[in-house]
């Protein structure tokens, strides 16, 4: 109501003549002033449902004029808001407007901005001074119903009520079409919530690296995967030493990387390789390289393919110092594959009674045409012997 007699005042006042005298002690121009009718979400404000609405009015970068352009004691008797904007005179009015100037209307509830839609953007052209100009305000609080007001809503037009905006720009993710602001478009971009400007997919899976958890696609995510960018689904890493095999220059932690290491999977540091095969001793199975593994080979570090083993010892007789285990070393031994620990040689030919007697000989007769012949065996032989001799002997 006394919007209603000052707007009495004021329109009696502007009818009558101003003398020069008068003129200069009001020298302020008259503001211009705006009103009109509050349409919220298609329903128009009255003084019964006004309760917590202010408006206001600033210049076109939110700079409020001075004095105040503000409304803040509800709707007048016509349901309409009212705000009167000061006009610009450099001396007893410069923090005014000046007609023509573009002025934003804002609308609070309770505190909360709210979205103009009509006039967009809540914007307007600044009268002449003394004139009224009837602008209709039309509001909506929730355009896209996700229960966050339009002025706080990061996409108004577009439900997203976790308001989610991955690169903090402002724009939620629903409605930027750069969620990652790395300049690739979502819809181009292998990494549309990681910014990654290069596009690098190592494994071409059309996932960038930027956001790929198994960059090498070996089906281990990349924070448990010893080799992250190659693949190894078995995880193999022979030295312990985090890194799995497939990525480590030194899988045995021998200081002798792997391109160089005679066995790569073994450390052997002084690299040694005996038969000259180019498979070092640690990781040879046949050292001797005579067709028998290690494990069953009775000389391991000598070539027997035959295994001989006289006395049984589990030594084959090729690497075997004492073949007949009599104590007494082949190099000594005057029966090295017979055990004769006397060493008795009764002719003193070097050879021991031992294996001169190695079979049982006996001397007899022998009878060609019933021609009787003594015969005398004097030399050892491996296989049992008959001998005959011509009826001239």
């Amino acid at each position: 109501m006394l919007k209603k007699y000052i707007a009495v005042i004021i329109t009696l006042f502007v009818l009558l003549p101003l003398s020069a005298e008068s003129a200069n002690i009001l020298a302020p121009p008259i503001p211009a002033r705006i009103g009109g009718t509050v349409t919220v979400d298609g329903v128009q404000l009255n003084q019964t449902t006004d309760a917590g609405y202010t408006f206001k009015a600033t210049k076109q970068d939110g700079t409020a004029y001075v004095t105040v352009a503000e409304d803040m004691d509800g709707l007048n008797a016509l349901d309409w808001y009212l705000i009167d904007i000061p006009i610009y005179e450099a001396t007893d009015q410069p923090g005014g407007a000046n007609p023509g100037d573009i002025s934003v209307i804002h609308v609070y509830k309770n505190g909360t901005e709210l979205r103009v839609t009509s006039p967009a953007d809540g914007q307007l052209t600044v009268g002449n001074s003394g004139s009224t100009t009837q602008i209709n305000l039309e509001i909506i609080t929730d355009a896209d119903g996700d229960g966050i007001i339009d002025t706080a809503d990061n996409c108004p037009e577009t439900a997203n009520p976790d308001q989610t905006d991955t690169d903090g720009d402002g724009l939620g993710d629903v409605c930027d079409p750069d969620d990652d602001n790395d300049e690739i478009v979502d819809t181009e971009d292998n990494c549309p919530l990681v910014a990654n400007p290069n596009q690098e997919d190592s494994n071409g899976n059309g996932i960038g690296n930027a956001c790929d958890d198994d960059l090498d696609g070996d089906g281990i995510l990349n924070d448990a995967d010893n080799c992250p960018e190659t693949a190894n689904p078995d995880q193999t890493d022979t030295d312990n030493d985090g890194l799995g095999d497939a990525c480590d220059p030194d899988d045995d932690n021998d200081e002798i990387v792997d391109t160089e290491d005679n066995c790569p999977l073994v450390a052997n540091p002084n690299q040694e390789d005996s038969n000259g095969n180019g498979i070092g001793n640690a990781c040879d199975d046949d050292l001797d390289g005579d067709g028998i593994l290690n494990d069953a080979d009775n000389c391991p570090e000598t070539a027997n393919p035959d295994q001989t083993d006289t006395d049984n010892d589990g030594i084959g007789d090729a690497c075997d110092p004492d073949d007949d285990n009599d104590g007494v070393a082949d190099a000594d031994d005057n029966c090295p594959l017979v055990a004769n620990p006397n060493q008795e040689d009764s002719d003193n030919d070097g050879i021991g009674d031992a294996c001169t007697d190695m079979f049982s000989l006996e001397t007899g007769e022998v009878s060609v045409d019933h021609n009787w012949k003594r015969v005398d065996f004097t030399n050892s032989f491996n296989d049992p012997v008959v001998v005959a001799k011509p009826s001239s002997y």
